[in-house]
Order: C-alpha cells, then sequence, then structure tokens
C-alpha cells in the first residue's frame, strides 16, 4: 500500500479477506473441525429438552434468499494466491497476538 493505493484497491483487498476468512472457516468444518456447528446443534437440542418445545420451528433450516455462485476466473486467482496469504498468516500471528491488547 502507498500513497498512490486507489480507494477501489482497498475495496478489492477487504473483499479478497472477507472471501479467504469465509473459505478458511468452510475448510474447517469439512475437515471435522467446525465446533461453532456442533455448538449449534447442542443449543438446539439443550431448547428442545427444557420446555419439550415441538422440534419443527426449531431444527428448519433457514431459506436461501440468493446464490452468488463464484466467477471461475476469480476463483482460480484467488486459489492460487490461498497458500501465499496461509503462509504469511501464519507467520504473523505469533507477532501480532504478541502486541495485542
Amino acid at each position: 500500500m502507498t500513497s498512490h493505493t486507489a480507494r477501489a484497491d482497498l475495496i478489492v483487498a477487504v473483499l479478497e479477506a472477507a472471501a479467504r476468512a469465509f473459505v478458511d472457516g468452510l475448510y474447517t468444518v469439512l475437515r471435522g473441525g467446525g465446533e461453532a456447528g456442533a455448538a449449534l446443534g447442542a443449543a438446539r437440542l439443550g431448547r428442545l429438552a427444557v420446555p419439550r418445545e415441538d422440534p419443527t420451528p426449531v431444527c428448519t433450516p433457514l431459506p436461501v434468499a440468493a446464490e452468488i455462485l463464484p466467477r471461475a476466473e476469480i476463483a482460480g486467482l484467488l486459489r492460487r494466491r490461498r497458500p501465499r496469504f496461509t503462509d504469511l498468516y501464519l507467520k504473523l500471528r505469533g507477532p501480532f497476538r504478541d502486541i495485542s491488547m
């Protein structure tokens, strides 16, 4: 980033970071490390156990409002960039943790 970095470049960087975070979360769930999914299931079971509530409204999947499919050329670019960002994250995780409040 320089003093000549355009606003659009910053927006693209933020969107790429959000996409990468989403993919990392998806990989975690697919590898069986999705504790949040298990926690949500446990919370739903707990909710149903106490008042003997009907499970239908609690366990109904949310409706899909829209489906956004990736554009192949962008997905390929991000797939090729992912190892570099993963490596950077692993190298910087410790130093950033050390300076966080």
